[in-house]
């Protein structure tokens, strides 16, 4: 079940994230696994704003500064595919971005 964030009713554009693995294990227990940030207006419709592949490592982290978005999204979510029988696993996932009170979060 993927985790939706949602800014009360505002929007937000995107400009990067960070995603953590577990310092002791890698985000899919086999290796490497494609990823991909969406934004979506209400909850049910995403779209897709960055895709990659993990490098399947213990403690990883990813970070995306630039090239995100231009579009403000009220929610946002991170997909991961995995291999229909591992969990994933994340420590922390964090987003930045502009329009939420006209400031930087």
């Amino acid at each position: 079940q993927p985790v939706v964030t949602q800014a009360s009713s505002q929007k937000v554009t995107v400009t990067g994230f960070s995603l953590y693995a577990p310092n002791n294990a890698p985000f899919l227990a086999s290796g490497a696994v494609s990823y991909k940030l969406q934004g979506g207006t209400n909850g049910t419709a995403w779209t897709d704003l960055y895709s990659a592949t993990t490098a399947g490592t213990n403690g990883e982290t990813i970070t995306v500064a630039s090239g995100i978005t231009t579009t403000p999204y009220q929610y946002h979510r991170m997909v991961f595919n995995g291999n229909g029988s591992g969990s994933i696993a994340v420590a922390q996932f964090t987003i930045t971005g502009t329009g939420l009170s006209g400031a930087n979060q």
